[in-house]
């Protein structure tokens, strides 16, 4: 399936973790296409008007690995995007705040050892190119936000087992900053000229905000009385996934940026959804459910909670 190494993002090691649950989901889902007999999609992301998806798969000529893909946000129009070979096994794409480029993480093993680096191409696969190649042999990088401007962006590095910490880096290259010491911070978003991330420096996992230098480390978790491991940042809001009412269901949340507002969004009779993200105009949402042979992507609507599964696979 996809390449499971200790070197993984924790958003993989979530997947290995979790048992392969599967729920049938009640009848207001809509299959809109069968796409491809046993591949696995993963890590949607609306485009910033919402018309397009972008996700990663193992469809197609991978070989198991995963390739960048991009849908209309109905689940037509499926193709490739990441033409040109990474050597890896590219992951989670995020859109440009303009929406012309998309950068993503590649996964692969050089000279027998586990790295991952950044990359950034076009948003219709054209000029794909390696932008950040790590600050040691040894290291391994995960794209987090772009700025709100798209000059530059924050990301995950760490050094040989997974202690990683929040950088910030222009993308002309120039002003590479180190912004967490902890080697337990991860997962930065960037929103209004802050940034928000996720460390489990107190145990567990707890959301954090802080100014793009580094300083006034606020703990979100505090104000907000929740855990959070993984979520979306969308304008002025944050959204994020927690058990939900019913058995195997995953019930949507949202909290403006201090921690606080929490409103109840959606419940999805399945569990687990995963590597969710919301679009911009914060009408849907988008996530990873496992199936009975693999796992699809699903849409859900905020306002209705009418569900349309992306894609599926027999």
């Amino acid at each position: 399936m996809i390449v499971r190494t200790k070197y993984l993002l924790l958003n993989s090691l979530l997947l290995i973790c979790l048992p392969l649950l599967y729920t049938s989901l009640t009848k207001n889902i809509q299959t809109v296409e069968i796409k491809e007999s046993g591949a696995d999609d993963w890590g949607a992301m609306p485009s910033p008007d919402g018309s397009q998806i972008a996700f990663y798969s193992t469809r197609g000529k991978s070989n198991g690995m995963g390739r960048i893909f991009i849908m209309e946000q109905d689940g037509s129009g499926l193709h490739e995007l990441s033409y040109k070979q990474t050597g890896g096994h590219d992951a989670e794409p995020h859109w440009s705040p303009d929406g012309q480029f998309i950068a993503f993480t590649c996964q692969k093993m050089v000279d027998s050892i586990h790295t991952s680096q950044i990359y950034i191409m076009r948003s219709d696969g054209s000029d794909l190119k390696m932008h950040w190649n790590n600050m040691d042999p040894m290291g391994a990088s995960h794209f987090g936000e772009w700025y709100d401007d798209g000059t530059g962006y924050v990301f995950a590095y760490w050094k040989g087992d997974f202690n990683p910490n929040v950088y910030a880096i222009n993308l002309d290259k120039s002003d590479l900053r180190k912004l967490t010491n902890d080697n337990m911070s991860y997962k930065p978003y960037y929103q209004n000229e802050k940034i928000w991330f996720t460390s489990d420096r107190n145990g567990k996992p707890e959301l954090f905000k802080m100014n793009t230098d580094g300083t006034n480390i606020e703990n979100i978790s505090l104000k907000s009385g929740k855990d959070f491991m993984f979520g979306s940042l969308i304008t002025s809001r944050f959204y994020f996934g927690q058990a939900g009412s019913e058995a195997n269901s995953t019930a949507f949340y949202s909290m403006n940026l201090e921690g606080d507002s929490i409103q109840k969004i959606v419940e999805v009779p399945t569990s687990p959804a995963m590597f969710f993200n919301a679009s911009q105009d914060q009408k849907y949402m988008v996530y990873t459910t496992p199936g009975p042979l693999n796992y699809d992507i699903h849409k859900v609507d905020l306002a209705s909670g009418k569900i349309i599964k992306l894609i599926h696979d027999k």
